[in-house]
């Protein structure tokens, strides 16, 4: 199947019609002039016929055209409604729909990959919910709760596809998106309530862990770093020599005076 487009394929058969008539005429003129009467009126009157039958083939065409139009529009809405392609239906677009059908069929594979990969990094997040200890809900970006720990199903008999606003009334989840968008950091609301934005690869804010414990822990974490970094620093005053030798000698001088 050659795909061309109808512009073209009018303008292409219109020249070529009077390219027919204009050979005719020309032909039956220099007839006329040799003295060729007869020849040159069978010329014109074969370049008449000529012309018809190239006006019947475009119309031949032209509905030839519009029926692979409709047979094409008719394959995509099946496509749309069934998301397959028969092979009786492929038939009629010719090379056309072949290569159409090729190409769902590497589409089909690539989407049960991706089906299949979801599924599996769905299974590895409710084996990894299993394993914590804490209140955590899984929330999307519209606030349904897509997934929990059991602790957090425990305390707040939250069910999937509940809204967190139910659950937890004092987490303003449209302010969490436009914080977590400008920081890509962990927001904290009410007194103790943590949610941490989970992005994609491409770097698109997917949905939220949030953190219903008491004592959240991010800002766990953050006090025992902070914690760290204070007694590290006193140690290192309390070896310092130079700073021992520096306060010996201030008080010296201070006697002395």
């Amino acid at each position: 199947m050659i795909i061309i487009g109808k512009k073209k394929l009018i303008g292409a058969a219109v020249f070529s019609f009077l390219l027919i008539l204009a050979t005719a005429i020309w032909g039956y003129k220099v007839g006329m002039q040799s003295t060729l009467k007869s020849d040159s009126e069978l010329v014109l009157f074969f370049g008449f016929i000529g012309a018809g039958l190239e006006f019947c083939l475009l119309i031949a065409m032209l509905v030839y055209a519009k029926r692979k139009e409709n047979d094409f529009l008719m394959v995509t809405k099946a496509i749309q409604l069934n998301g397959i392609l028969s092979d009786s239906r492929a038939k009629k677009l010719g090379n056309l729909g072949i290569v159409l059908q090729e190409a769902l069929d590497d589409a089909y594979q690539i989407t049960a990959q991706k089906s299949l990969k979801i599924a599996g990094l769905n299974g590895l997040i409710d084996e990894l919910l299993l394993l914590i200890d804490r209140p955590l809900l899984v929330v999307s970006l519209t606030g349904d709760i897509l997934n929990f720990s059991a602790k957090a199903q425990t305390e707040t008999g939250c069910k999937k596809g509940d809204v967190l606003a139910e659950i937890a009334p004092a987490i303003n989840l449209r302010e969490a998106i436009q914080h977590a968008t400008l920081t890509h950091a962990a927001v904290q609301q009410d007194t103790h309530i943590v949610c941490t934005p989970v992005f994609s690869v491409t770097g698109t804010l997917s949905f939220f862990l949030v953190d219903l414990s008491e004592q959240p822990i991010v800002t766990k974490v953050m006090e025992n770093v902070k914690h760290l970094i204070q007694k590290t620093d006193t140690e290192k005053k309390r070896k310092n020599p130079f700073l021992k030798f520096f306060k010996k000698t201030a008080g010296v001088k201070c006697i002395g005076v």
